[in-house]
């Protein structure tokens, strides 16, 4: 691959990947000309056939017991491997990465004392020690290292390049670069990445899958049209709490092990200028900044971002998306046991559109030598809050952004797990309708340090605010002073929030406070049960829910399919179908009830010359129409059943 790659790949170029692993790294590709749709470049899987492109070092290594604590043993690796960031524990557990072997003076986590309650290991050059929770004897284990800190660099030169990737597997990219001084003194690090795109337009990534790698995929300079589909990220550090991984980017001079050791990564991670992105239908795991990392430079932007369909487990920050960014939308995905559901620090320019999510089990975490909850007494808790949206951590920025929540679904069951934790504006705007806040711990919200906050601009109106101690909201108006204002309804939040802020733009109104009755939680099944209050008790919003199943939309991420009597079925609403996003450009979604037969709809121009079609089954159903080799332009969609036409516009490039 590495001769391949040199000699330069040309457009129209498919190469063509047999299974096996491939031990390769630090490859580069550049791309100088511009290709076409019709002349891409294509890394693909042999059919039925797995290629895995690999970092990993499995070599079994001898360890011995360290002498006063036998639970700890240690090894000498061979150099290619020294420093490195990741020991994968039986292919499952990966090893937290401890700065320091025994205590120092100052207080700090060590290997010896395990003190961030996680199974780790240490290293100083080739010298490696390892010790876990239950004293493990690692000899007797299959433990995996890193050896390369890059799989691929693709510079695309600003062209257009078409470069496409599909069924390739990417495994242990986890040694960081490591430089010294002319002591031979560590002085500097920088992460690694399995794959980074360098001024690339036009890349498609379709079932990947990518594997205990650092930075996994980084988009860096300016990169567009970018569709990530499909693929599969896991890692193992999602789990540590807050001060545990923000303290991997410590170095500790008087210490070289404490060097190469940062682990707050994201999934995916775009640079400032990444517009026309598009991700979908993935699932992650196990990252501390889960599924997209944007910059967090506020006075630059990304345009045209969709996130959605995506499933997103056990991160620290399920979705990020940071910084300045313009037209962003993420809808469909369900995030679930994440400190931090959706984040949007530096949040600027906007407007963000957040919709039809599910966020569940928002989890409060016990953290280490960090930040802790202080609560209204001003007792301070070993744990640090969850919040399904992240909005603060930094000043107000020159451009803030509108942040539009609708039809989302909030769930913890944590005592410090806030379906928001907010505190000062930062925010031109937060308009919130349709959506449900259940919270079983000390209430919905929880907004600090708001007093005298003349911009905070919160409208809330058709929202469900559910708390069983009967608190959907806590209002601590000076941080640090210890005297809170608990609301059990939406009349006291709504006049409490006016009062406080002095902001008379600030209303919540129209809202209930009552069980939403979900399906299952134990099953993870957040849409409603046929006897829940909140069918039908949601407001028409155009463009956001047009296809809404009774008289009125549901309140919720989910729309109930109607009880259906004969009127209805002789009705409008048997008819109805609709088409999200609409806008688009890649693929729409056609939602409709037929009753009896399969349904088919057509795509048509404007002058009438049809397109595409395609073909859904009977009851109510949602089928995908990819749209994507269509000019832009205005089409129109026909239901050849009833007729009806539906107009839709397409924006490809």
């Amino acid at each position: 691959m590495q001769t391949l790659l040199f000699s330069g790949i040309s457009c129209g170029t498919t190469v063509i990947l047999k299974g096996g692993d491939y031990y390769v790294g630090d490859l580069t590709l550049m791309l100088q000309n511009n290709c076409t749709e019709e002349t891409p470049i294509v890394f693909i899987a042999a059919p039925n056939e797995t290629p895995v492109l690999t970092g990993g070092d499995t070599t079994q290594y001898i360890w011995i017991k360290t002498p006063g604590d036998s639970t700890i043993y240690s090894t000498v690796v061979h150099s290619g491997i020294a420093y490195t960031s990741l020991c994968l524990l039986n292919d499952s557990v990966r090893l937290y990465p401890y700065g320091l072997l025994v205590p120092a003076a100052f207080p700090y986590p060590s290997l010896t004392d395990l003190g961030y309650g996680l199974s780790g290991f240490y290293r100083r050059d080739s010298s490696f020690y390892f010790k876990t929770l239950d004293s493990l004897n690692p000899n007797n284990q299959h433990l995996t290292f890193s050896s390369k800190s890059r799989c691929m660099i693709i510079d695309g030169n600003n062209k257009n390049n078409y470069l496409y990737l599909k069924g390739v597997t990417f495994r242990y990219y986890a040694k960081p670069i490591i430089t010294k001084n002319t002591l031979s003194l560590v002085d500097g690090d920088y992460p690694a990445t399995a794959l980074t795109f360098k001024n690339t337009n036009h890349i498609i990534i379709d079932n990947c899958h990518f594997e205990y790698c650092n930075w996994t995929v980084n988009f860096s300079d300016s990169c567009s049209h970018t569709l990530v589909q499909n693929c599969t990220f896991k890692d193992g550090v999602g789990k540590y709490s807050h001060g545990a991984f923000k303290q991997t980017r410590d170095a500790i001079v008087i210490d070289q092990g404490s060097y190469g050791r940062y682990m707050e990564y994201a999934a995916l991670n775009f640079g400032s200028q990444a517009h026309n992105t598009i991700i979908r239908n993935n699932t992650v795991e196990g990252y501390i900044g889960g599924l997209v990392g944007k910059s967090l430079a506020p006075d630059v932007y990304s345009q045209e971002t969709d996130i959605y369909n995506n499933l997103v487990s056990n991160c620290y920050n399920g979705i990020n998306t940071d910084g300045g960014s313009i037209n962003t939308r993420i809808w469909n995905n369900t995030v679930d046991h994440c400190s931090v559901g959706l984040s949007f620090i530096n949040a600027s320019f906007g407007p963000n559109y957040i919709f039809r999510n599910i966020i569940h089990h928002i989890l409060e975490r016990k953290n280490h030598n960090d930040i802790f909850f202080l609560d209204c007494d001003n007792r301070t808790s070993v744990k640090i809050w969850g919040t399904g949206v992240k909005l603060n951590a930094s000043p107000r920025t020159n451009n803030p952004s509108d942040m539009i929540f609708v039809h989302n679904t909030f769930h913890s069951a944590d005592t410090i797990g806030f379906d928001m934790y907010l505190w000062n504006s930062t925010w031109k705007s937060i308009y919130s309708r349709n959506n449900i806040y259940y919270s079983k711990g000390m209430s919905s919200f929880f907004l600090d340090g708001i007093n005298d906050d003349t911009a905070y601009n919160f409208n809330s109106r058709n929202d469900c605010y559910y708390n069983n101690k009967n608190t959907i909201a806590i209002i601590q108006p000076t941080n640090g002073i210890p005297e809170c204002k608990r609301y059990p309804n939406i009349a006291t939040f709504n006049e409490g929030l006016r009062n406080i802020t002095k902001d008379t733009r600030c209303t919540v109104s129209n809202g209930l406070t009552i069980d939403p009755l979900f399906k299952s939680i134990p099953l993870n099944n957040y849409s409603l049960s046929p006897t829940s209050a909140l069918i039908d008790k949601g407001e028409i919003i155009p463009g956001f829910n047009d296809d809404y199943s009774g008289s009125f939309p549901d309140i919720g991420a989910t729309e109930n399919p109607p009880i259906v009597s004969v009127k209805e079925e002789n009705g409008n609403n048997a008819d109805r179908f609709s088409v999200c996003p609409n806008p688009s450009n890649s693929i729409i979604f056609i939602r409709y009830f037929a009753k009896f037969n399969q349904e088919q709809f057509d795509i048509y121009s404007l002058l009438g010359e049809k397109k595409t079609s395609v073909i859904g089954g009977d009851g109510w159903n949602e089928i995908k129409a990819p749209i994507d080799n269509l000019t832009s332009g205005v089409y129109y969609i026909r239901r050849i059943s009833t007729g009806e036409i539906m107009p839709i516009l397409i924006l490809n490039n």
